[in-house]
C-alpha cells in the first residue's frame, strides 16, 4: 500500500509494505520551492544544503555513508537513502551529478 500527499512543494510518500505499518517514507521537492517547509536532519536542512555538506556532516557524526553508487548515496544507520536524480535544471558538480 502506498499512500502519497502533496503539500506546498513537497511529494510525500509513505509505503506500508504489510498494509498496517509505515516502513518507508519518501520526500520530493518540487521546481517551485516554498522556503517555509524544511526537512531536516540533524538540525541540516537537507533540501538547502549541498549534498557534499549533508553527507560529509552526517560522516563526521560517525555514521557510515555509502556513495557506491553516487547518484544515490545512503545512510545505513539511520535507514537514510537520497536520490540526487532530477528533471529540473539545476548546478552540477564536475562528474555531473546535481549539487
Amino acid at each position: 500500500m502506498k499512500i502519497q500527499v502533496s503539500y506546498r512543494s513537497m511529494d510525500i510518500v509513505a509505503h506500508l509494505e504489510d498494509g498496517n505499518t509505515v516502513t518507508a517514507v519518501e520526500l520530493w521537492r518540487f521546481e517551485e520551492d516554498a522556503p517555509e517547509v524544511r526537512v531536516l536532519l540533524d538540525g541540516i536542512n537537507v533540501f538547502h544544503t549541498p549534498a557534499p555538506e549533508v553527507l560529509r556532516q552526517q560522516a563526521q557524526r560517525d555514521r557510515r555513508v555509502d556513495e557506491t553508487d553516487p547518484e544515490n548515496p545512503v545512510i545505513p544507520a539511520v535507514a537514510l537513502a537520497f536520490t540526487r536524480e532530477t528533471g529540473q535544471e539545476v548546478p552540477r558538480n564536475s562528474d555531473g551529478l546535481p549539487l
